[in-house]
């Protein structure tokens, strides 16, 4: 799509690529599923409770546009690094904020580096923008766009 989508009360799993158009998430998300929200160069925003995000992994990352959060560093902390493309050679470089102290397949990481979940983590934009299978988790994939991450308090 290339138009604005306002995402509200979806029970199921979520799996969106708005190219270019604002994509905005505001949605009890289930814990068992992998979703998904990939944009080319629009904004993409998401309202959650931090009880949500201690339940399902979020990796939020961006090539050139801004990542922005205002949960605090005990819950996301942030996060850059580079994948390499070996059919073409290409590189993306990657930023933004994850999920902290958790790795992606949802555990604890035993210490502060854990080498399996930032190998996990360099794998899943690859992997959420071509749709494929994937770890239950959040993805807020942008090449270019700005992606915004904010905490509520649950109501």
């Amino acid at each position: 799509a290339r138009s604005t989508l306002k995402l509200e009360a979806i029970s199921g799993r979520i799996d969106v690529r708005n190219e270019a158009g604002n994509t905005e998430l505001s949605s009890r998300l289930s814990p068992d599923a992998a979703h998904r929200i990939v944009s080319e160069c629009g904004r993409i925003e998401v309202h959650a409770t931090a009880e949500a995000l201690s339940k399902l992994p979020l990796l939020a990352v961006t090539g050139q546009g801004a990542v922005r959060t205002n949960a605090d560093s005990t819950l996301l902390s942030g996060t850059n690094f580079t994948t390499g493309n070996p059919v073409d050679g290409s590189r993306r470089n990657w930023r933004g904020v994850k999920t902290n102290r958790v790795n992606l397949r949802g555990m604890e990481a035993s210490h502060p580096f854990d080498p399996e979940a930032f190998l996990e983590q360099a794998r899943r934009p690859a992997a959420a923008l071509a749709g494929e299978a994937r770890s239950a988790g959040l993805d807020l994939i942008s090449r270019s766009g700005a992606v915004v991450v904010l905490m509520e308090d649950k109501k």
